[in-house]
């Protein structure tokens, strides 16, 4: 949980030090450079986790684990569920731990409580559906690297997307 957990904590602290000079661009929304650049770390926290998710479920089924759950009374759908949700349980904890980092930097969510609830909600919803598709690869093949394979495109998209920078400045 560790690297999954610092990484995106130093990409969001790469983003708001080094790349702040953006909020000096005069065509950059009036929000300090930091409160807009805080939505990275969440979204990157959800695809690393399911990619680890769908990674290790791939590497239970190339190795006969899930064959031997299976055999258990548990039913397949109330495993991979089960699979899912603890990955969910991660990023929650995770994206808590995130929103009390980027409050005590100073970070400022307009919205109060509801909206910091919000994030989370949103944040493990988006994990839970993005670790089903790494899910359902992993089911399909039973190969590890296939399901990495799948996961660099999204990585690709995340950081080519408006994420970091608003449109009107990529």
């Amino acid at each position: 949980m560790l690297p999954t957990t610092v990484f995106p904590l130093i990409f969001f602290a790469f983003l708001a030090g080094g790349v702040s000079a953006a909020r000096c661009i005069t065509v950059f929304p009036s929000v300090p450079y930091a409160d807009f650049a805080f939505t990275a770390p969440f979204i990157q926290v959800s695809l690393l986790a399911a990619v680890s998710s769908s990674t290790l479920l791939a590497y239970d089924i190339e190795h006969g684990f899930l064959d031997r759950l299976l055999l258990t009374p548990a039913s397949g759908v109330a495993i991979l569920v089960g699979h899912l949700a603890g990955a969910a349980a991660v990023v929650g904890v995770q994206v808590v731990l995130y929103l009390v980092v980027g409050l005590i930097i100073g970070v400022n969510i307009e919205s109060g409580i509801a909206g910091a609830l919000i994030i989370v909600l949103l944040i493990v919803l988006m994990t839970v559906g993005i670790g089903g598709i790494g899910t359902f690869v992993a089911l399909r093949t039973g190969s590890p690297e296939t399901v990495q394979g799948v996961f660099p495109l999204t990585f690709a998209l995340l950081f080519l997307s408006s994420l970091t920078l608003p449109r009107d400045l990529i």
